[in-house]
């Protein structure tokens, strides 16, 4: 399985439809790039590192249900943090990845390599959404994700990637890459070091030293044995400085470097910057022992978290953390890590969950990536516990593919939170509340709280308790403007704060609802009403000229367990609710 070594948003703001000749004939040509994918790789080991950095402005208006309201018009590029590699045959051969995601515009969307040096390999796992595809196929097909596999070296290489919207609409994004081999230290600069470190918790040996000396090095076949030796004993000492820990297959303990804190990772520099698995290994990091709060507090400004799943906790914390990102996080992916059965909290008082986003005094978060991570099995987290994150003070995030199944309480935009979106994303509990939460507090420092975006998610929470919500929007009761849910499918009520600047746009939405009649409720205000007793911040309507968009609204039979449509409503199959078709 690859890795990212770059995160893309593409802040599409166009409207979609067919393809021309001209653009059938480039995703031909994607087919072949795929076919060409398995070639032998060069036996040196390269690594593909990101060196350019591009943002460009889109002109076009975004178009979100029926509100055809502009979003923002700026497309932004993380930069590289994540690289993978893998054996094959004898020959070491690296697989990098670049992920896309789009706010606003119509999706979904299909891409087009425009440009590729000769010996990058490039091609896309899936350019374009399949019918009858779930949320989870989707991620797992690899839709939307660029897979970048050298065969030499590459040198300032330019890449150009064209999104096609579904009336032909496009927007084109360039970038430059080079390849490095191992790890590159800077005596001089730490600071300025980067590449690669690899790890192995079964057959590693931890070194004497750190390195010291000026040069690139390779331990792909020596590699280190423990956090510990990855990250420093102790608080402030320098290791890897912007390295990227690759874990390979088994269980990787972490440590309590600081007995509140656990580990630090980034450290402005001193220590690494980034943690994933050795590419198609099952690497497990397990958080037995760490720090009474949380397992790492991440404190650097470029961070990539990647392909391993979390297990356990500090058993004796109440409110405890996986990953804290104190921050300000300039660039940040966390992709693919999950948190199976990870820690059963039985009364969490204060933002206890895997992946939280600390309140910031200075400045804020911003440009953050969150891809395919999943959460399972937690129960009874207590009223402050959380499900995958909790943004504070953060702005331009884009949250998509991520799966919650069976576990208590929210996941968070909590407060000072603008230009977000959640998309293609599972929120579903069979037996409690599970829902997507906006919080809009206004904390000391961050952007004004709006501009909040959801589309094909389902928000299923079970069973049929009143008041039970699928989602809430300003619980704090707070100014939020600009919220847009558009082709979504929820299982319970949705809770609005009165004093919501809005516009609320709900649009093509389905809802099973629990209250009779009354599927929403209004926060400091009406209390329980049915569409009749909404503000009038919010509407609720459809894009489809030949419906009202009330169609798949009640209190049964509409969904299945799955958020999937019953057959009484497949009519409505790829025109309400998350399914595309």
């Amino acid at each position: 399985m690859a890795t990212i070594i770059d995160s893309l948003f593409l802040e599409l703001g166009i409207d979609v439809s067919k393809f021309s000749k001209d653009q059938q004939r480039a995703l031909e040509k994607i087919k072949q790039f795929e076919s060409q994918t398995k070639r032998a790789a060069d036996k040196a080991s390269t690594h593909v590192k990101k060196v350019g950095e591009a943002f460009r402005d889109i002109t076009d208006d975004t178009s979100v249900g029926r509100s055809a309201r502009r979003l923002d018009t700026m497309a932004v590029k993380l930069k590289s943090l994540g690289q993978a590699s893998r054996v094959s045959g004898g020959v070491t051969e690296f697989d990098n990845l670049l992920w896309m995601g789009e706010r606003g515009g119509d999706a979904p969307f299909n891409y087009v390599i425009l440009a590729q040096p000769a010996n990058a390999g490039a091609s896309f796992d899936a350019a374009s959404w399949q019918i009858g595809w779930s949320n989870q196929d989707a991620y797992h097909a690899g839709y939307g994700r660029l897979r970048i596999r050298p065969t030499g070296t590459i040198t300032n290489g330019v890449f150009g990637i064209r999104a096609y919207g579904q009336s032909g609409n496009y927007i084109d994004h360039w970038w430059t890459a080079s390849t490095i081999a191992g790890y590159y230290f800077d005596s001089t600069t730490p600071a300025n070091s980067h590449g690669f470190v690899f790890l192995d918790p079964v057959n590693g040996v931890d070194p004497s030293a750190y390195p010291s000396v000026t040069g690139t090095t390779n331990n792909v076949g020596s590699p280190i044995k423990t956090l510990s030796n990855a990250f420093g004993s102790t608080a402030g000492l320098q290791t890897y400085p912007n390295a990227i820990i690759t874990m390979r297959v088994g269980t990787v303990p972490t440590f309590a470097q600081d007995p509140v804190y656990g580990i630090g990772i980034g450290a402005n520099g001193l220590r690494p910057a980034a943690m994933m698995a050795f590419p198609e290994e099952f690497v497990v990091v397990d958080f037995s022992v760490s720090g009474s709060s949380m397992g790492f507090q991440a404190s650097g400004a470029e961070l990539f978290l990647q392909g391993f799943a979390c297990i356990s906790g500090n058993s004796s914390a109440i409110n405890f953390k996986h990953f804290q990102f104190s921050g300000p996080q300039l660039h940040l992916v966390v992709d693919g890590v999950s948190f199976p059965d990870a820690i059963h909290m039985t009364n969490a008082t204060d933002n206890a969950g895997p992946l939280e986003f600390a309140a910031q005094n200075i400045t804020y978060h911003t440009y953050t990536f969150i891809n395919g991570v999943g959460e399972t099995n937690l129960i009874n987290g207590g009223l402050n516990q959380f499900l995958v994150h909790d943004l504070y003070t953060t702005q331009y995030a884009l949250t998509q593919f991520c799966s919650i199944l069976n576990s208590n309480r929210s996941m968070n935009w909590k407060d000072a939170v603008a230009d977000v979106t959640a998309q293609y994303c599972d929120i579903v509990n069979a037996s409690g509340w599970s829902y997507m939460y906006l919080g809009g507090f206004a904390e000391t420092v961050g952007p004004a709280d709006s501009n909040y975006e959801y589309r094909y998610c389902n928000f299923i929470s079970g069973g049929t308790v009143s008041g039970q919500y699928a989602a809430v929007l300003n619980q704090d009761n707070g100014t939020v403007s600009n919220v847009y849910m558009y082709r979504c499918t929820l299982n319970g009520d949705i809770q609005i704060g009165a004093n919501t600047g809005g516009p609320v746009v709900l649009d093509d939405l389905v809802i099973q609802y629990n209250n009779s009649g009354n599927l929403f409720d209004i926060l400091g205000g009406a209390g329980l009403v049915g569409l009749s007793g909404l503000p009038s911040f919010v509407t609720y309507g459809t894009t489809d000229p030949s419906g009202t968009g009330e169609e798949c609204l009640g209190q049964t039979g509409i969904i299945n367990a799955d958020g999937t449509l019953t057959s009484a409503y497949a009519a409505y199959v790829g025109r309400r609710g998350a399914q595309i078709a």
